[in-house]
C-alpha cells in the first residue's frame, strides 16, 4: 500500500481508487488507438499524465507502464513510502477520473462496471 509521511497517510485501497486508475487508464487506451488511427504522433499532450504539465511529454505506452507499476505496489500488502513520481500518477489518475465523472458519466458507468453485467 503507498504511504507517505512516515505511513501517516495512506492511499485507500478501495473501489474509488480502483475507478481512477481504471479511467486513466481507459483514457490513456483511447488516446494510444486515436494515434494509432492517425498514424501520428500526438502534438498536443495526450494520455492522463496530461493533467501533469512537468509529465506531459512522457509517451503514451510509458504512461502505461508508470500507471501499472504504481497500482502494482499499491495493491501489496506492505507500506511502501510514495515517491514524488508516485504522487504525480495518483494525482493525475485521480485528475482526470474526476474530469471524465463529470464530463461522461455514462462512459463512467460503462468501464467501471463488471464484465459479468455487460449485456
Amino acid at each position: 500500500m503507498l504511504t507517505c509521511y512516515g505511513d501517516t497517510v495512506r492511499l485507500p485501497q478501495n473501489d474509488l481508487a480502483y475507478v481512477a486508475f481504471r479511467l486513466a487508464l481507459r483514457e490513456t487506451l483511447t488516446d494510444i488507438e486515436l494515434y494509432r488511427d492517425l498514424e501520428e504522433e500526438p502534438d498536443v499532450p495526450a494520455g492522463y499524465l496530461s493533467e501533469v504539465p512537468f509529465l506531459e511529454q512522457v509517451p503514451l505506452p510509458v504512461q502505461i507502464d508508470l500507471l501499472a507499476d504504481t497500482w502494482a505496489r499499491h495493491r501489496k500488502p506492505d507500506l511502501i513510502e510514495a515517491s514524488l513520481l508516485d504522487a504525480a500518477i495518483v494525482f493525475a489518475a485521480c485528475q482526470t477520473a474526476g474530469r471524465i465523472i463529470c464530463d461522461m458519466a455514462e462512459v463512467t458507468v460503462a468501464c467501471t462496471m463488471p464484465t459479468s453485467d455487460v449485456g
